[in-house]
């Protein structure tokens, strides 16, 4: 968290409009954001800018759970060992296919499209941080 207060939100997916929305969505709500649309690079991202929660894309590129291999290393590094993530995708199959092994390294999945609220709840909880006591206005779903 930074000296100001205000949570950092790690956004990685490869689809820009997804990534300006959860960035509008997460700044109107008081969080900074950082966000990353490739898997090349994320993880020097996340060490310039730890992170207090991520979202990451499962699908990413032509490498169909591209996340899930940042998801194991990140847990494999005691540095992210604990970060909070969420995993969010529409290929609802692989969440299904990959569901015990996101249980076993501590990361949620969430299927799109999703509800906002039910993300902002989300993120609210796992950053343990209510960030403005108010709840902007967001569209139904994702």
């Amino acid at each position: 968290m930074s000296t100001d207060g205000a949570s950092l939100i790690a956004v990685i997916d490869d689809d820009s409009p997804f990534l300006d929305l959860l960035r509008d969505l997460y700044e109107g709500e008081g969080y900074r954001v950082e966000v990353g649309n490739v898997m090349d690079g994320a993880l020097d991202l996340l060490r310039r800018a730890p992170p207090d929660l991520m979202v990451l894309d499962l699908t990413i590129g032509a490498e169909r759970a591209a996340g899930l291999t940042l998801l194991r290393t990140l847990r494999a590094d005691p540095q992210f060992a604990r970060l909070p993530i969420i995993v969010a995708s529409a290929a609802t199959d692989l969440l299904t296919t990959h569901a015990a092994e996101f249980a076993r390294l501590n990361a949620i999945a969430l299927a799109k499209p999703f509800d906002l609220y039910h993300l902002m709840d989300l993120t609210d909880s796992l950053t343990g941080v209510r960030q403005d006591g108010r709840r902007g206005v967001v569209a139904d779903g994702v």
